[in-house]
């Protein structure tokens, strides 16, 4: 799958990047590598499903111990076009962010 992503506010853009995901049937989860523009270096992360509606996400390098991350996400997918992500450093939730489907 590839995404193409946006922060904006107020009609203005704060950002732009692009990941690439796809499913590691080893490892029983999806992994995708992205990049922003704001920055050179490229970020990779794994993700599952822990239920129809919810999933985690670890930076790569934790994918064998993920309850040890020192940031977690939780994904919850509201409806096809909405989810929102709680982003959790040191086991405390420190924002939720929603994401929109724009077509």
């Amino acid at each position: 799958m590839e995404v193409n992503l946006q922060i904006a506010t107020k009609g203005k853009i704060l950002n732009s990047g692009k990941q690439l995901w796809g499913y590691d049937k080893k490892n029983d989860k999806f992994i995708g590598a992205g990049i922003w523009k704001s920055s050179p270096e490229m970020a990779i992360g794994v993700f599952w499903f822990t239920s129809k509606n919810m999933c985690e996400s670890v930076p790569y390098q934790d994918i064998s111990n993920p309850e040890k991350a020192a940031i977690k996400w939780e994904w919850e997918i509201k409806s096809p076009d909405l989810a929102t992500c709680t982003i959790i450093v040191n086991n405390k939730a420190v924002r939720v962010l929603p994401y929109t489907s724009e077509k």
